[in-house]
């Protein structure tokens, strides 16, 4: 329910028979949401925007000051998600004044980090956040400290080593604190501070963590590290400064050509093109356009990356060229880049070596920085190729491109055997050259006149592992009952789904942007009647379907409703939970006569829970189809069967009122 809404509250009986009973309307006013304080020393607050009737949330945290007189609030903010630039999250300390305030629109996946608020003359904190789009969040750690960390009590033998360092990680490990105070260790905050500048990488790890890695870090860059330890009395130590520097050289398979992560400008051989629309651009931090481009670059969070900015006077198809001139005579070369592609509108990056088409991938990959590995024979040119989508949320953006000689050594796509056929053989799409992006092939099987319309259970595995994994289409007749895209890992999963089997079934690879991205198939079967596990009629009056996915393989299930020989009977369905982990997950119900009244297809996270009548019509059942794909995905529903609807219910039955009573 919206925070500070009215409501209108009926509560429906239903007898033995199907006979439903309606009480007295009833009013009801929910509170105001969010407001709390939070006494304890540390905590969580975690909001998520979950109305979808897009009411404001509006919601206000007091952190209390448990008597210490200087003391400090710390702050680690792991998400800040807003989808529109009206929210805010605002801290202010103990005099009122703000000390942090940070607005929309910040998209996701936004790097995390720590703010410090003093308390002040006064006795809170007060932490003020207003959400107004849906599945808008903010999830913020606090710890309430003595003093500030900078502050923190040098304690002799406690100590921090930095290792198993490369060229953007490093390993930090520190002793137990807790052994060594002889009570309680809460948390450790771990800080990287670059000696020659403020960029500051901060996190806080469990008491029982004594070791993490950092990523993302720049090469040949020197580092400060510290570790906090803050006890159960909210007073901070800390170990004496460790320096590291990370390696220059990057892990790849031979000596590096060049290299460049635009920290210092366009380092030598780079140039923009003559041959194009428009230029790249060089920036640090967010882009200027919202819901589009990264937040930061990939090196270190705080430096450069290219990209194009799609925004007005920009059209679509225009384009910009990123050339990097070398001296290649075709040999065997890796080339290894960042790219980053979000925004709903985006449009296409290809990377071209010599004449020869490298790399190309378009669309919406989400908020993240991704690595592409290539394999190529080096000429004397390589160029990076940004082609502006429909509109202007399609900032595309490259950072840390280098080549180093010989091959990649990136994954392959060969499957491995199916466990049931082991050593036999099976199908797969090559998708090396000559084939291209969005090549396809089919394979059909054709059913038998007696088996066409059965009610049958088409069961396979398949096998998608690559880089350059594109999409595995099935189609029963002309209806597509199975879709599945992207890299999935080194195994074989089973696939089953219960269908009316059509005149033929089709089974489509189709070919992704390069040739990592082999899929196969094997194990091929249809029987008769649904599929294991699945159940076939629900012929109780009332009941529940808790659908979850238990094991490694998707589930495509029926079930029929059936009417309990009810004339005009009608059922109510009420859907508590839906949660999709997968494009390709669904969930649908049909009438009586056949009609979708009810669809909604993956990925879903926050579901409002949705009720409704449903006429059993002419056919007396209705149908619920549910495809889950992947652990954690769920759906849950109540059913009922009735001799009328709802609304057709009267208020009062033998001169008595069911009535219902509102509990706070």
């Amino acid at each position: 329910m919206s925070p500070s809404s009215k409501y209108r509250v009926v509560v429906y009986g239903v007898d033995g028979i199907g006979q439903p009973y309606k009480s007295l309307e009833s009013a009801v006013a929910t509170k105001k949401a969010c407001n709390s304080a939070a006494n304890q020393s540390a905590g969580l607050i975690d909001v998520t925007h979950t109305d979808y009737n897009h009411h404001d949330l509006l919601c206000y945290w007091t952190i209390g000051n448990t008597g210490v007189t200087h003391a400090v609030a710390l702050f680690l903010f792991q998400k800040l998600d807003f989808d529109y630039c009206g929210e805010f999250v605002k801290i202010s300390n103990g005099s009122g004044t703000v000390q942090f305030y940070q607005t929309g629109c910040w998209p996701s996946g936004s790097k995390k980090y720590i703010v410090e608020v003093p308390f002040g003359k006064s006795s809170n904190i007060t932490v003020n956040i207003l959400l107004s789009k849906l599945k808008s969040r903010v999830r913020v750690q606090f710890l309430v400290l003595q003093t500030g960390l900078n502050s923190a009590t040098v304690l002799p033998g406690w100590t921090v080593s930095a290792d198993n360092i490369t060229s953007t990680s490093i390993l930090i490990q520190w002793t137990n604190l807790t052994s060594l105070l002889n009570h309680r260790v809460l948390y450790y905050v771990i800080r990287l501070n670059r000696t020659n500048g403020n960029a500051l990488i901060q996190r806080i790890a469990q008491e029982n963590t004594l070791n993490t890695e950092v990523g993302g870090l720049g090469r040949s860059t020197n580092y400060r590290v510290d570790v906090f330890g803050v006890d159960e009395l909210g007073r901070p130590y800390r170990t004496l400064t460790v320096n590291a520097t990370t390696k220059n050289i990057p892990a790849t398979s031979g000596p590096v050509v060049t290299s460049c992560n635009f920290d210092y400008g366009l380092c030598s051989g780079w140039q923009q093109s003559y041959s194009d629309v428009f230029d790249w651009t060089r920036r640090a931090g967010s882009t200027s356009s919202s819901n589009t481009g990264p937040s930061s670059d990939h090196t270190s969070g705080s430096g450069y990356y290219m990209y194009i900015e799609t925004s007005v006077p920009r059209v679509a198809g225009d384009n910009a060229k990123l050339k990097l001139s070398v001296s290649g005579n075709r040999e065997l070369s890796c080339l290894t880049f960042y790219y980053h592609m979000y925004g709903n509108s985006m449009g296409t990056l290809t990377v071209v070596s010599g004449n020869a088409r490298v790399f190309r991938t378009s669309g919406n990959r989400g908020n993240y920085w991704l690595k592409a590995e290539r394999t190529i024979y080096l000429a004397n040119s390589v160029t990076f190729e940004g082609i502006v989508g429909s509109s202007y949320t399609g900032d595309l953006a490259i950072d840390d491109v280098s080549i180093s000689s010989g091959s990649c050594h990136g994954p392959t796509t060969y499957p491995t055997l199916p466990p049931s056929t082991s050593p036999g053989k099976y199908m797969y799409i090559e998708t090396s050259r000559p084939r291209v992006f969005r090549d396809n092939a089919k394979l059909e099987y054709s059913v038998s006149s007696s088996d066409v319309g059965k009610l049958s259970c088409l069961t396979f595995y398949y096998h998608m592992r690559g880089d350059d994994i594109n999409t595995l289409n099935v189609f029963n007749g002309n209806t597509r009952v199975f879709t599945k895209s992207g890299n999935q890992g080194k195994e074989w999963f089973k696939a089953k789904i219960t269908m009316n089997l059509q005149s033929k079934v089709t089974f489509e690879g189709i070919r992704g942007t390069e040739f990592r991205g082999d899929i196969a198939i094997d194990d091929v079967s249809i029987t008769t009647g649904i599929c294991q596990g699945c159940t076939e009629n629900v012929n109780q009056s009332f009941g529940t379907l808790d659908v979850r996915y238990t094991s490694k393989f998707d589930s495509h299930c029926n079930w029929v409703i059936g009417h309990s020989g009810i004339d005009q009977a009608v059922a109510i369905v009420s859907i508590h939970q839906i949660f999709f982990t997968d494009i390709s997950e669904y969930i649908k119900i049909f009438d009586g006569n056949g009609t979708e009244v009810f669809a909604l297809h993956g990925r879903v996270s926050s579901f409002h829970k949705r009720f409704t009548n449903i006429s059993f019509g002419e056919y007396k059942n209705i149908t619920i189809q549910v495809s889950l794909s992947h652990i954690w995905s769920n759906v849950k529903i109540d059913f009922g069967t009735l001799n009328q609807g709802l609304d057709s219910v009267g208020d009062s039955f033998n001169g008595r009122t069911l009535r219902v009573s509102l509990l706070n």
